[in-house]
């Protein structure tokens, strides 16, 4: 059943047709607010594209790679759809996709960097576990295994001739990986490790595609040799058969409904004596003998965790994938903002993006947005290492422990300010924002799992800087960062950056004397530490602040920017460093940041006519935002009312359970003479 059509759609036109500059029945009259938005710019929408993609070149590769899913999108029926259904599209979508890809993959004539997968992921219209299968099971066996381990595996992966899953996650355990329980012990009679999941809490937990997907799982256990144990290894187990059953002795299981990304299937797992080839534990950096011994390859003989390469590697995507689905938010909300109007001036109601309070909610998000942007790029340049076959193991393990600071810290900021920043936004948008045709409430839901996953925000500061603690790597910073600043101080990206510096320095030296205050006294080290963590804490968040904060910085004043494009990201990189003051403004002296807010004002009135070209930038199309709030001609309320129209068809009419539940209720004879009534009143309306 459909509702009844607006009086133009009755005398067989289309409803939207004479949708205009001019308010009416048919139109919301928003159509000129955009472009006029647009021409207030002071610079080049396309210039500062270039600049977030790392030059024309690379925005010309991302548009390729992203036009490749044109004309699969679902559009608003993605909001109606169910998780089996989404679940089915995502499938057919991905390989119709990347089937000729992933074969020229798996004879060596194509490879992605990661930069592009995380353009793939970020441009996604309906995500879901083909992520885990080329993030990290191949990161996992291009990392951790041997060149014939890949042949074998990483190959026909490519290809999609298995798809692989990464189990790392136990129901009893997360970001301890040490604690892991379940067991992969060698039988040197039959030359088989033997997996078992000896306890409920073992039970492997959360693994993305695992539930429906997977084939084959990278799975992370305690090996045992004998009575001797080696710590964690990753192995590499094969899970269903060719039928797509459950092989012998595997249990597997699906999560349930979760918040969003519901086309995403989260499996877990139970082992139980399941028997693999003593070949299948990934060797490049160890293997077991025919008779049983433990042999570390030379280079590898310090004592780093060697699944810190894949882990790393993951977790730098995840900063990138964080960057980009804050500015998809942003460009939905700014957007909006332009087009709705509340309040009066002499000259009429006023837009959103006139209100003092709303620009500064989004134009401290678009700040957020631009440098978790760039300090991605950055990080993937650095963690390219590790993946370059022309650097020797020995030197790949000796950047792995600082590496997985950077990138966990760094994963850890750069996903929660994107779930608060997603959500400020939504609730920005008032109550359309409620809507998951908004776009906006679907991008809040899918996105918060980031900010667990692959390790809770938390865990990683502090591991972070207890690695920092340990290493000694404390650093004293020149300069006084207790000084009252003034507004102007604050919106000089450069004195904003040495504050910050002198604060990540500073936060970082009282945590290590409270640990080594507390281990003078004969506390043991752990107990230390835990008793430093809220400092801990702090002194990790202002560091990885401090990278974001260099990162964009260096950005601005890089060569072969254009004048004005420079000027812009001078103030949006500032904005930032003003936001990041605001967010860590416990740890400071009130003084010190008692101009802030005014700077913050002021900065955000200059970039007031580059608000929505900023936005635009980021270059996402309708079909990847899939937005009534975020359409890119501004035509708000008619897509708002088109979405509500097709929410109508989800219900009979009357309802399911009006004759059952409400009907006896009702004074269905008032009723009647009112109707009556107003029959009567609509023909003589039409006569």
């Amino acid at each position: 059943c459909t509702p009844p059509p607006f009086p133009e759609a009755r005398r067989g036109r289309d409803i939207f047709a004479m949708s205009s500059d001019v308010e009416g029945r048919a139109s919301g009259g928003t159509a000129s607010i955009l472009p006029t938005e647009r021409a207030r710019a002071s610079f080049t929408t396309l210039d500062m594209t270039h600049k977030l993609d790392g030059g024309a070149a690379k925005t010309a590769r991302r548009r390729w790679i992203v036009s490749m899913s044109a004309g699969m999108e679902l559009g608003l029926e993605k909001y109606h759809m169910s998780r089996a259904e989404l679940l089915d599209r995502h499938v057919r979508d991905f390989i119709e996709i990347h089937a000729d890809f992933g074969h020229r993959m798996g004879v060596g004539k194509f490879k992605p960097t990661r930069e592009e997968v995380a353009w793939m992921s970020e441009h996604a219209m309906n995500s879901g576990p083909f992520w885990d299968h080329y993030v990290p099971f191949l990161t996992a066996l291009e990392g951790q295994g041997s060149a014939a381990q890949f042949a074998e595996w990483g190959v026909r992966a490519a290809k999609l001739q298995i798809i692989g899953t990464y189990a790392q996650t136990e129901l009893g355990h997360g970001s301890n990986v040490r604690g892991l329980q379940t067991t992969a012990t060698f039988d040197p009679s039959s030359d088989e490790f033997v997996l078992e999941t000896p306890t409920l809490r073992a039970i492997k937990w959360w693994p993305g595609g695992m539930a429906k997907l997977a084939t084959h799982a990278i799975v992370y256990a305690q090996l045992r040799l004998g009575t001797l144990e080696h710590g964690v290894h990753a192995f590499v187990v094969q899970l269903r058969d060719d039928s797509h059953t459950p092989l012998p002795g595997i249990e597997l299981g699906e999560l349930g409904p979760k918040m969003g990304d519901a086309g995403h299937d989260s499996g877990c797992m139970r082992l139980l004596g399941v028997r693999i080839p003593r070949q299948n534990l990934l060797d490049r950096y160890q293997h077991v003998t025919r008779d049983g011994q433990y042999v570390k390859v030379k280079e590898a003989a310090a004592n780093v965790p060697t699944h810190y390469s894949s882990m790393l590697l993951t977790r730098a995507s995840w900063v990138q994938l964080a960057g980009g689905q804050l500015a998809k938010a942003c460009t939905i909300a700014v957007r909006y903002s332009a087009v709705r109007q509340q309040g009066f001036v002499a000259s009429g109601e006023r837009q959103l993006l006139d209100h003092t309070v709303q620009r500064r909610r989004l134009l401290t998000q678009v700040a957020s947005a631009y440098a978790v942007k760039f300090t991605a790029r950055q990080l993937l340049s650095e963690t390219a290492a590790i993946e370059d076959p022309g650097i020797p193991i020995k030197d790949k393990l000796q950047l792995m422990p600082s590496l997985a600071a950077d990138s966990g810290t760094l994963k850890a900021l750069a996903t929660l300010m994107a779930a608060d920043g997603i959500e400020d936004l939504r609730r920005s948008c008032g109550g359309n924002g409620y809507l998951l045709s908004s776009g906006i409430a679907a991008l809040a839901l899918d996105d918060l799992w980031h900010v667990t996953a692959e390790g809770d925000f938390v865990v990683l500061l502090l591991a972070a800087a207890r690695f920092l603690v340990k290493r000694s790597q404390v650093s004293s910073f020149p300069g006084d960062a207790e000084k009252c600043p003034s507004a102007e101080d604050w919106m000089n990206g450069e004195k904003t950056l040495f504050l910050v510096g002198c604060m990540a320095a500073q936060s970082l030296e009282v945590a290590a004397n409270r640990v080594a205050e507390s281990r003078a006294q004969g506390v043991a080290e752990d107990d230390a530490l835990n008793d430093a963590a809220e400092l801990l804490m702090t002194a990790a968040s202002w560091r990885g602040y401090h990278k974001m904060f260099v990162a964009f910085h260096s950005e601005t004043s890089a060569a072969g920017n254009p004048p004005e494009v420079t000027m812009v990201l001078q103030r949006l990189c500032a904005l930032f460093g003003c936001y990041v003051v605001t967010r860590m403004s416990a740890g400071m002296l009130a003084t010190c940041t008692l101009h802030v807010g005014e700077a913050m004002r002021l900065l955000c009135a200059q970039l007031r006519d580059d608000a929505v070209a900023l936005v635009d930038s980021f270059d996402y199309e309708d079909r990847v935002l899939n937005s009534t709030l975020g359409v890119k001609d501004g035509r708000v309320y008619e897509a708002l009312y088109d979405a509500s129209r097709r929410g109508f068809q989800d219900f009979a009419e009357p309802f399911s359970g009006y004759t059952s539940h409400l009907q006896p209720m009702l004074d269905r004879e008032y009723l009647s003479h009112g109707a009556a009534r107003a029959r009567v009143s609509a023909e003589r309306s039409r006569l």
